[in-house]
């Protein structure tokens, strides 16, 4: 039996704007949004997904992850891999970088996906999981990191 993932709700910093899906990723991303002032060649953004979750899922979550973006860009680095969270709500935080080719050309960019089971209130014993990642150049990063902890900390199933 398939479930649905229940509405997640989050509050989203000013200087952001939510922007359509790009074409083909409807199936892995959620919500978009670019950040007002893009710097430089590249425009930071925030996806956010919601996942049925599986015991064990969130490491090969970002296996996977780290597979598909070493698969499509070039000189994937891990640069950090953190577990959070508690036994029964755990959670996963991976930085990367990596090179992407833009209009502009080759752009050196950071990436900081984070997996958190939510609560389920509606059935305790059915997780999910959120996927919210923050993609930036490495120079602007910092800059629009704070915006992202926030968006994380405001996370919820309805």
């Amino acid at each position: 039996m398939r479930a649905d993932p229940p509405p997640l709700a989050f509050r989203l910093p000013a200087g952001w704007t939510p922007v359509p899906v790009p074409p083909g990723r409807e199936q892995d991303i959620d919500f978009a949004a670019v950040h007002s002032r893009g710097h430089e060649s590249f425009t930071p953004n925030i996806t956010v997904s919601l996942r049925l979750g599986e015991p064990g899922s969130l490491t090969q979550m970002a296996d996977s992850s780290l597979a598909l973006l070493a698969d499509n860009e070039r000189d994937v680095v891990l640069c950090r891999r953190d577990v959070l969270g508690t036994v029964s709500l755990p959670g996963l935080a991976q930085h990367l970088q990596f090179h992407t080719l833009t209009a502009g050309g080759w752009v050196r960019l950071a990436q900081h996906q984070v997996m958190l089971t939510l609560p389920n209130s509606r059935d305790p014993y059915l997780r999910f999981v959120c996927i919210a990642t923050l993609t930036a150049t490495t120079r602007s990063a910092s800059a629009v990191a704070p915006d992202f902890r926030d968006t994380l900390a405001s996370l919820r199933i309805e």
